[in-house]
């Protein structure tokens, strides 16, 4: 039997209660009050309802407040969904008003719980086929078990069908999880076979197997749809489908492009077979790199760190212009000035000389990269 949730029946019950002018009650199949124009009213027992459900009657009116228990003066309505009576909506007021109100309300609230159990459908559903996609890419599988496969093509996903993989990252501050929205909304109506999700701040995309060239392709377009003067977009591209089974490592090698594509001033798309350094880079244990980043930035909080690493890559990113970074960063360039005047006392090492950038953009590269594990 469907049960009404208590927060679509509050939301009923204050669309509904605007409309008429009358206070609206919502009980459930418990006999109890989930939603009340009277706040006060809700988790009370209503009898009213009680004696409906148990006699299966189509309308109980309530001729004054004592006569049924929790009950005001007015009519109560069974709510029928599939043939089942699922709640009671009540009316309270004068009889004859109440009951000039009384089908409409009923069919309404009908029809708004339909909604929004529907809607709540929606929602685990795709919530369900996030949380399978990513275990499904983000982690390592060893074998394809059937339940799995059944799994998948339950939520509407064939992972048996070859791939590539390639994972977007979008740089706007004030606009990035409206252009998320939209870059998905954009992926999706290419091809129902398309699949994309968020994790960890990027968007990972899920393409029937195809060419390098082919892959370059569909990123240009994605780029081109959705990047401007404020936002700037970066694909790394994974370097092509081997086995259903290592599609984490796919997964695992257009994150390292895409690191590559936003921290070592590449183009906007790279594959991951075009790596040199970042390889290298890559079998440096990560509690190393934590070790590096602590020795750079000794003594800085984490938030510290964050803020001086930000303010140095935008400097770099505008070859050394203390006005164009200023104005990137939003702030005066004496302040940028100072800011880096406080990283040179404090690390020993000055970002505004050239010698030290590479001891700047590793640490950019690490934060970047275990952010996004």
């Amino acid at each position: 039997m469907l049960k009404i949730s208590k927060r679509d029946a509050a939301d009923i019950v204050d669309q509904l209660s605007t409309l008429i002018n009358l206070k609206i009650n919502i009980v459930g199949s418990d006999s109890i009050i989930i939603a009340n124009s009277d706040r006060e009213r809700v988790g009370d027992f209503h009898e009213a309802t009680d004696y409906i459900i148990r006699n299966n009657l189509d309308e109980l009116v309530a001729m004054n407040d004592d006569q049924f228990i929790g009950t005001h003066a007015g009519t109560n309505l069974p709510l029928v969904i599939d043939k089942q009576i699922i709640g009671v909506v009540g009316i309270t007021g004068p009889y004859k008003k109440a009951r000039a109100y009384g089908q409409i309300i009923k069919k309404m609230t009908e029809i708004l719980i339909q909604g929004k159990e529907r809607e709540n459908r929606i929602s685990k559903f795709r919530q369900d086929r996030e949380r399978f996609v990513t275990n499904w890419v983000c982690n390592s599988q060893t074998v394809m078990t059937n339940s799995f496969r059944t799994k998948g093509l339950e939520l509407k996903i064939d992972i048996t069908i070859p791939r590539r993989v390639m994972i977007i990252s979008i740089k706007h501050d004030a606009r990035e999880e409206l252009i998320k929205e939209s870059c998905i909304y954009e992926i999706q109506k290419q091809s129902p076979d398309n699949i994309v999700f968020e994790n960890l701040n990027v968007l990972i995309v899920l393409l029937r197997n195809r060419s390098d060239i082919k892959m370059e392709h569909f990123a240009n377009k994605i780029i081109d749809k959705f990047s401007d003067d404020q936002t700037k977009l970066y694909v790394g591209i994974d370097e092509g489908y081997t086995d259903i089974l290592k599609i984490n490592e796919q997964y695992a090698k257009a994150m390292k492009a895409l690191i590559s594509c936003r921290h070592l001033g590449r183009k906007s798309i790279c594959f991951y077979n075009e790596l040199n350094i970042e390889l290298v880079l890559e079998e440096i244990p990560l509690s190393v790199k934590q070790l590096y980043i602590n020795k750079i930035f000794k003594g800085f909080s984490k938030e510290e760190i964050e803020d001086a690493v930000k303010v140095i890559k935008v400097f770099y990113e505008e070859d050394g212009s203390i006005m164009r970074a200023s104005e990137r960063l939003n702030i005066h360039s004496n302040t940028l000035q100072y800011k880096l005047k406080r990283i040179k006392i404090r690390t020993g090492y000055d970002p505004r000389k050239l010698k030290y950038a590479a001891t700047f953009s590793l640490v950019d590269i690490f934060l970047f990269e275990m952010s996004n594990l």
